[in-house]
């Protein structure tokens, strides 16, 4: 009997240990990979204190982005989710800008300065919303694991459909997704990357925002991870991450990043500089918090695209 008590004890412990476990991963699973219920669809600007400043601009800019027309467009993902996204043509065959939005945002916010800088400059754009966001399908924010392969599934609809060279771009987690498919099987129409305010690593941005809000992120990250793979149905492997593949991407990079950026830190760009070496061109803009390097100096964030993008032209 006492050798059963203390079986029983065995099992109930292990039992406690085990559904302790699985709450902490859900509740960082529900913080971190849950869609929000409006999945993102917001017309408000970013609310970061260093981002108040822009407001006004940023609301102008985002009702000009809304009110431009466009075409709605669908794509199936490798695992059978339906993807949408909003193709705007300024001029057929002219270059297109793949745009991938950021974490737990919208494309007509994060890129309504880019859309509106576009149909400036002449460029098509097609803005797509991520999985899980928007009116994309999908339970989980992947933090980019899932969502390069989406990269390569737009790029290759794009690729099919327009005969004209190709920009990817992305903004925040958006940027962080474009740099991790970048050393994928791209079509050959895809001629550069821009990345604005990119993270570095799933992990480490994961870990910075869990020690932002006084969390112990060497404690939090195992539960991040276990939370991803029952709840969210993938794997956060340490290998997937922007900085390997700008390694052995073949494409040319400009990465844009604010030197006061107090959501994803600017070593994070420095570092991935260092790692992409001559074919990455990094631009810091002093003073910018997160997201806003555009809005803190449209003339020169537009100089920064003419060139970079022009520069692409010409060797096409």
């Amino acid at each position: 009997m006492k050798r059963k008590g203390k079986y029983m004890v065995f099992v109930i412990a292990a039992a406690v240990i085990v559904l302790a476990a699985l709450s902490l991963s859900y509740y960082v699973y529900y913080l971190a990979f849950k869609p929000r219920k409006d999945r993102g669809k917001t017309s408000e600007p970013l609310a970061l204190p260093g981002c108040a400043r822009f407001a006004d601009r940023s609301r102008e800019l985002i009702k000009a982005s809304i009110a431009l027309g466009y075409e709605t467009v669908s794509v199936k993902s490798f695992d059978g989710l339906t993807l949408r996204g909003r193709y705007r043509e300024i001029k057929k065959g002219a270059p297109l800008h793949l745009q991938f939005h950021g974490y737990r945002s919208y494309a007509p916010r994060d890129f309504s300065g880019n859309t509106v800088l576009a149909e400036k400059l002449g460029f098509n754009t097609l803005s797509v919303d991520q999985r899980a966001h928007g009116d994309s399908e999908g339970r989980a924010i992947c933090f980019g694991v899932k969502e390069r392969y989406d990269v390569v599934t737009w790029a290759r609809y794009a690729a099919g459909r327009f005969d004209c060279p190709i920009f990817i771009s992305g903004i925040s987690m958006g940027g962080a997704t474009v740099l991790m498919a970048s050393d994928l099987e791209l079509p050959d129409k895809v001629v550069g990357i821009i990345a604005d305010c990119p993270y570095s690593s799933p992990k480490l941005i994961i870990k910075k925002v869990a020690r932002d809000m006084g969390l112990p992120a060497d404690l939090c990250w195992p539960f991040a991870w276990l939370g991803a793979l029952i709840f969210g149905g993938f794997v956060m492997k340490d290998s997937v991450t922007a900085l390997s593949s700008i390694k052995n991407s073949r494409l040319p990079v400009l990465l844009i990043h604010g030197d006061a950026d107090s959501f994803v830190p600017s070593k994070m760009s420095l570092d991935l500089k260092a790692a992409g070496g001559e074919k990455v061109r990094l631009e810091l803009f002093a003073g910018a918090d997160h997201g806003v390097s555009f809005l803190s100096d449209e003339k020169r964030y537009e100089k920064l695209l003419l060139d970079f993008c022009g520069e692409l032209l010409d060797s096409v």
